[in-house]
């Protein structure tokens, strides 16, 4: 029964599941990439990096803005006191008594009249009638001045248009935008790193899935050969060439070929989930990937050693490094701008009401000007100095962290290209070994049929193949992930 079961499963993996989407390698890579969300991410910091530079650009233009304002008095402004209005308003009244009253006025009268006395009527005429017409007017006059003189200051309204255009500012503007050119292309070089590590990760989990579909019919296999040993050492037993305790032997080696059956099956769903996480599917979808079918796991050639400066250029971490290091330089002269003397044009036209260019009449003026602002530094008690050394060590930490970094890859591509070549002298000796124990484990079999061996024999025979074949697919797979690890440290994916 046992025997029957190993086949079905042998069958039914052999057999092409309809509801399964099948996935190559290159599919799996492709859906990584634009399914993952740190890689989403990691893109949208890169295209706040372009606009942070697009922004920075825009420094060197003029800039327009726009202020208006507007006031609210409760009490007006008041240019007059209340005394200065009531005597401007009696201005006439107060004239004419003054007048009235003046003796150098009253003797001119009648000095007039004494040298001709014929006007004497006209003079007391005008006296009497030119003294209230000239009050009234005067009167008039006094009010009209009153109430030019107290402007609308209630409600007070504005705003100014100015125009601003940097001419000098130490550098600052041509530093900025090369720290942001530099920092774009800093984000750039994430998303190509953040990309090379979903590669490694969704190549790493799919030869896995592989790996293990591969040791799922190496222990399906083992267990048929265990079900049919079982069967033979049963008939044995009934006709008495062999002993029950041969029978139980065989029975507890193929508990055990079960129970690690179903710990592979149980790695395998696993396995396929963490794939499914890695490629962005839901983790209880059905895949099938196209390299579980086959027999032998497909093995890259040895390539030969890439020239060391050659990988140094191309590995993104190099390229990442060296870009926060001109970062670091250009934050040197940013800082070093912020002591010297800037200077502006700026030009600013003006609406106003009350209107300044009319006596502050309730109505709108305009006026403008331009001109140059000059500022410049003169004491800060060394703040400056002591900034620019602070920015010149972070640089020069900059120039530590590259070196560092080329020893440092320099290792990992010695370290990536020895297990690489012992990989593949492993897979050969794996190779080897696999094709003693085949033959091997025919020869027991052969001999137990004929009655020369045992049935102890047989079962190492057959743990012997049993562990050789797991070998074999250990050192593909390792093989499979030696190289993607060569390629990561040469730059190569």
């Amino acid at each position: 029964m046992r025997c029957k079961l190993a086949v079905l499963g042998l069958a039914m993996m052999a057999m092409p599941a309809q509801a399964q989407r099948l996935l190559t390698l290159e599919e799996c890579r492709h859906l990584a990439l634009t399914q993952s969300k740190e890689l989403s991410i990691t893109k949208e910091k890169a295209l706040v990096a372009q606009s942070t530079r697009r922004a920075a650009y825009t420094s060197y233009l003029p800039e327009l803005t726009l202020k208006a304002g507007y006031i609210y008095n409760p009490n007006p402004i008041q240019l007059l006191s209340e005394e200065q209005k009531a005597r401007l308003g009696q201005l006439g009244t107060g004239l004419t008594s003054a007048m009235g009253n003046n003796p150098a006025l009253a003797q001119a009268a009648a000095t007039i009249a004494a040298k001709h006395p014929d006007m004497l009527p006209l003079v007391n005429s005008l006296s009497g009638a030119l003294t209230p017409m000239l009050a009234q007017s005067l009167n008039q006059v006094g009010g009209s001045l009153v109430e030019a003189l107290q402007p609308e200051t209630k409600h007070i309204y504005g705003g100014v248009l100015t125009l601003t255009q940097p001419i000098y500012v130490g550098g600052k503007i041509r530093a900025y935008n090369a720290m942001a050119r530099l920092g774009e292309s800093l984000a750039n070089e994430q998303v190509h790193a953040k990309e090379q590590e979903l590669i490694l990760s969704t190549e790493q989990a799919y030869w896995q899935v592989v790996s293990l579909v591969a040791k799922k019919r190496l222990a399906l296999s083992y267990v048929e050969l265990l079900g049919r040993l079982s069967g033979d050492v049963d008939k044995m037993i009934a006709e008495g060439v062999a002993t029950k305790s041969d029978g139980l032997n065989i029975a507890v080696r193929l508990n055990e070929a079960e129970i690690a059956l179903a710990k592979v099956e149980d790695g395998l769903g696993l396995a396929r989930m963490l794939l499914c996480q890695v490629v962005g599917l839901p983790l209880e979808a059905e895949i099938r990937l196209q390299d579980e079918s086959l027999e032998e796991l497909p093995v890259a050639e040895l390539r030969p050693t890439l020239d060391l400066a050659d990988v140094l250029e191309r590995r993104t971490e190099i390229k990442s490094l060296r870009l926060l290091e001109g970062i670091a330089r250009e934050r040197i002269r940013l800082v070093r701008s912020e002591q010297l003397p800037t200077l502006a044009l700026r030009a600013n036209y003006m609406l106003t009401n009350p209107n300044l260019n009319n006596g502050l009449q309730n109505t709108i003026g305009a006026r403008w000007n331009v001109g140059l602002v000059l500022q410049a530094p003169i004491w800060n008690w060394g703040r400056g100095l002591h900034k620019v050394r602070a920015a010149k060590s972070e640089a020069r930490i900059a120039d530590y962290n590259v070196a560092l970094a080329k020893e440092r890859i320099e290792l990992q591509v010695s370290q990536a290209t020895n297990k690489y070549r012992d990989a593949y002298k492993h897979l050969a000796m794996t190779l080897k070994n696999m094709e003693r124990a085949e033959e091997n484990r025919k020869s027991a079999e052969l001999g137990f049929r004929e009655g020369l061996m045992p049935t102890s024999r047989v079962l190492e025979a057959q743990a012997a193949w049993l562990s050789a074949h797991s070998a074999k697919i250990d050192a593909q797979i390792d093989c499979r992930l030696a190289e993607m690890m060569w390629r990561r440290a040469t730059a190569s994916l």
